[in-house]
């Protein structure tokens, strides 16, 4: 009677051999899990990657087609995007100067519209620049008569004759429809030639305004370089599981994970062929 009821004892328990190999058993199968939802995130992010570049080619290939100057606008907060487009020929900086010529396009259009001056170069009445004046404004920034940086950016294109206010601040409108990335996925990071630095989520929760981000086509056939990261978004922060590259003639690679390091010897190279002039 007593051995049964020792053997019964023994028999309602775990020994701690039973629990570790339990525990090892519940360890693997999570970590299996971990891994598994870490290679789907990796793997859907770069088929969206995938996809996003197909849409930018084919606008790519229609601006080259139609002569328009297109973007693709990106909507970091509701992982949306889609297409652009622009008559007018548009003009980009690289980083802070981007941004300054902007502010000041600004200025000058609200010193047009109060009539404080309907020209930026002269003040006079005049409305428009022709190819004639233009070639007449390059001469006097070749004598020291205007600084180059302050206004255009003139490797892009030749224009006709356009209204000043278009040059400074083109029209864009619609041309596609809505695009979004998978519900599970978030635009974790951007960064273009014009932007001073990468775009994070970090950068737009608190500024609504600048959650659109912008990748600026040429029909001549030069894209701005860039880089997309997709990933996930929580209270710990953000993970980029793929991004994907272009240089200016729309070669594309999509890698995994984060594009910062790419982005820091881009800088380092741009800020050393600035110091040498070129």
């Amino acid at each position: 009677m007593m051995s049964a009821h020792v053997a019964l004892k023994r028999n309602c328990g775990f020994s701690l051999i039973e629990v570790l190999a339990v525990l090892v058993i519940i360890l693997m199968i999570t970590g299996i899990t971990v891994v598994t939802v870490g290679n789907f995130g990796r793997f859907k992010s770069s088929t969206e990657l995938g996809e996003f570049n197909s849409f930018l080619r084919k606008g790519f290939m229609d601006s080259i087609r139609s002569g328009l100057y297109y973007r693709v606008a990106i909507d970091m907060s509701a992982g949306e995007y889609w297409l652009e487009s622009s008559e007018t020929p548009i003009f980009i900086g690289r980083a802070e100067r981007h941004f300054e010529r902007e502010q000041r396009a600004e200025e000058i259009i609200e010193r047009m519209e109060s009539r404080e001056s309907s020209d930026i170069f002269n003040r006079d009445t005049g409305r428009a620049i022709g190819v004639d004046n233009f070639f007449q404004r390059a001469q006097m920034v070749s004598e020291g008569g205007i600084d180059a940086d302050e206004y255009f950016h003139y490797e892009n294109f030749i224009p006709d004759r356009r209204s000043i206010r278009e040059i400074l601040k083109p029209s864009f409108g619609r041309a596609s429809e809505t695009r979004k990335f998978s519900d599970n996925l978030t635009v974790t990071s951007f960064f273009a030639y014009h932007t001073p630095d990468i775009i994070t989520q970090d950068h737009i929760i608190d500024k609504q305004n600048d959650r659109m981000v912008y990748i600026y086509i040429f029909p001549q056939g030069r894209v701005e370089p860039f880089y997309l990261g997709l990933g996930t978004v929580d209270d710990m922060g953000y993970e980029t599981y793929s991004h994907i590259s272009s240089d200016m003639f729309l070669n594309t690679r999509i890698d995994p994970g984060e594009f910062g390091d790419d982005v820091r010897i881009i800088h380092d190279i741009l800020e050393d062929q600035d110091a040498q002039g070129r």
